[in-house]
């Protein structure tokens, strides 16, 4: 982790970010690069530690982000590699 430069506004700045990148791969779209996105929202939980792996566990309520009729989104938690705690992912929902 790192922290962002910011500009004299205190927006960030991303072009010294992705300084790192050359010109050429810039010039290709679909190559990832550093974009300024904010926040949207943020979730808190309370975590438990497992008694067989010790991976630390989020305890959730629920893990639907929308619910709607028309638009379902489901938050996702698959174990990390070293079992020692869970990635987030966004999924689809199914309807019904």
């Amino acid at each position: 982790m790192r922290l962002i430069p910011l500009k004299e506004d205190g927006t960030p700045d991303m072009t010294a970010l992705n300084g790192e990148f050359s010109g050429e791969y810039l010039a290709d779209k679909r190559n990832p690069r550093w974009v300024a996105k904010p926040a949207v929202a943020y979730l808190w939980a309370r975590t438990v530690t497992c008694k067989n792996c010790r991976a630390t566990i989020p305890l959730l309520k629920t893990r639907w982000l929308c619910k709607k009729d028309k638009k379902r989104v489901l938050l996702t938690m698959e174990p990390n590699r070293d079992k020692t705690g869970v990635v987030f992912d966004i999924g689809k929902g199914r309807a019904g």
